[in-house]
Order: structure tokens, then sequence, then C-alpha cells
């Protein structure tokens, strides 16, 4: 029955494992610092796109 629920992922554990930090940390600061994770994302997509802007 085991073997019925395979994943099939190309990603080794430890991307997975970084994402899911990552998303801690980004879900705990936009719990504690709600105005400050607003701005941080507002400046990261408009780096995002001046990056897409430019290539």
């Amino acid at each position: 029955m085991s073997d019925a629920c395979v994943f099939a992922t190309t990603r080794s554990w430890t991307s997975s494992l970084f994402a899911g930090v990552v998303a801690l940390f980004l879900g705990a600061l936009l719990f504690l610092e709600p105005a400050l994770t607003i701005r941080l994302l507002l400046y990261s997509l408009g780096i995002i796109a001046v990056g897409v802007a430019v290539l």
C-alpha cells in the first residue's frame, strides 16, 4: 500500500526544506511586522519588474 502513494519529483528534499524554512520566515515576518513586510514585498516586485524590463 505504501508504494501506491509515490510522489514523482525531481527536486531533492533539501530544496523542499529550504522553501519551507523561507515560507515560515516570511509568514512570521508578516505576522510580526506587517508594514515592513508589505514594503519589502513592493520593493522586491519593483526589482523583479526592473529586471524583466531590462532583459
